[in-house]
């Protein structure tokens, strides 16, 4: 990460990127197409004009980066309640069917169904603003695990098991992700060293 003065900087090249290699290269393509979109949106921050997602945009790459975070350590509670304060921006009736559509074409219908009922049901936020149907099975599961495990960290070989195996507990809602997991993991280690080695 490179060091602006005393502030460490971590530069993503790309907003968020999935395990799934397949459905990755969609959203790469999703990305690009809209990427004139999200640069030329500006809004005023206390008298100067900054880059600012669209709403839509965001409650779609916010559930992506809360997904991607579960299987890799779990979610922090600060993740929903900044996916309340999202949604309670208000999305129409258009933006939300076009982002349910890219749930379900990125793979994470099943994850955000869960995410809303977190939203209703744990942070009381009213129905007129979810964006897909909540599933209280789903819910009570990403929670459970978010809250008795809390964001964790896995760096070396037997983190790596630990992961899979703690998402074996998620399997029945999730069992791609879970098979992918392993496979992601040894291949992203490769492609660090391998930029690490050209970047050199």
């Amino acid at each position: 990460m490179p060091a602006f003065k005393d502030v460490s900087v971590e530069v993503h090249y790309r907003p968020i990127y999935l395990r799934n290699w397949f459905v990755d290269k969609k959203l790469a393509r999703y990305i690009s197409s809209i990427e004139e979109q999200q640069f030329s949106n500006k809004v005023l921050l206390e008298g100067k004009e900054i880059g600012h997602l669209t709403d839509d945009f965001n409650a779609v790459y916010e559930m992506l980066h809360m997904y991607a975070h579960f299987f890799s350590s779990r979610n922090s509670f600060k993740q929903f309640i900044d996916y309340y304060y999202l949604l309670k921006r208000g999305l129409s009736e258009r933006q939300k069917a076009d982002v349910a559509a890219r749930f379900k074409e990125f793979g994470v219908d099943r994850y955000a169904r869960g995410i809303m009922w977190i939203m209703k049901d744990t942070l009381g936020l009213d129905e007129g603003f979810l964006i897909v149907e909540p599933s209280e099975r789903i819910g009570r599961a990403v929670l459970g695990e978010s809250m008795r495990y809390g964001t964790f960290s896995y760096r070396k070989l037997w983190g790596v098991l630990q992961e899979f195996l703690g998402n074996l507990r998620v399997a029945w809602w999730f069992p791609w992700e879970v098979v992918i997991g392993p496979v992601f993991l040894v291949w992203h280690q490769w492609w660090k060293l391998r930029m690490r080695r050209a970047l050199r």
